[in-house]
């Protein structure tokens, strides 16, 4: 019986070491999602200001197309009149 016991100690102190080595693995694991996180958290925010630089430049370009479109609008007129009083 104290063999049985013996060894029941010995599988309880192998399950303890597994669990330790599994722990020990996990913190490792989650060490480095944490740093993809951080990675990600940084990437994101870089692309939010692209994304506002975009939006800017897309605002701009609209106004200048519009201030297009009017200028080709009076010069077409402009050329209508002047081919009228010609």
């Amino acid at each position: 019986m104290d063999e049985k016991i013996l060894n029941i100690l010995i599988d309880i102190k192998a399950d303890i070491g597994g669990l330790k080595k599994g722990q020990a693995e996990l913190k490792a694991d989650v060490a480095d999602i944490k740093v993809d996180v951080a990675i990600l958290k940084s990437d994101v925010a870089e692309l939010k200001g692209r994304v506002g630089r975009l939006e800017r430049d897309m605002t701009e370009v609209k106004s200048e197309v519009k201030a297009i479109s009017h200028a080709l609008l009076d010069t077409s007129r402009e050329v209508a009149r002047m081919r009228g009083s010609g």
